[in-house]
């Protein structure tokens, strides 16, 4: 299983070791201008295309998605096109 965090941030850093513990992997975004090996950038547009062509990746191969960025002023960016994301991706657990 892969957890893809959408804000990887406080809640999901404290959710790593507990996903780690169960030798499961962890990524997510973060408000950063580069790619790491776990953290994909992402700036928060109303558009998940914006989201890096491995962070995109990432998404696409995870079993678990956790929603924890901040709302925008028309609510949470991700939360708004999350059904459009999940038909593509019939093998999410959650």
């Amino acid at each position: 299983m892969t957890v893809f965090c959408f804000g990887y941030g406080y809640v999901a850093q404290h959710l790593a070791p507990l996903v780690w513990q169960s030798g499961e992997m962890i990524c997510g975004t973060r408000r950063i201008d580069h790619d790491q090996d776990d953290v994909f950038a992402w700036h928060g547009q109303d558009d998940l295309s914006a989201l890096s062509l491995a962070g995109r990746a990432a998404v696409a191969n995870a079993s678990g998605i956790l929603i924890s960025v901040p709302p925008a002023a028309h609510g949470c960016p991700v939360a708004r096109q999350i059904d459009a994301l999940l038909p593509r991706h019939p093998h999410l657990r959650w």
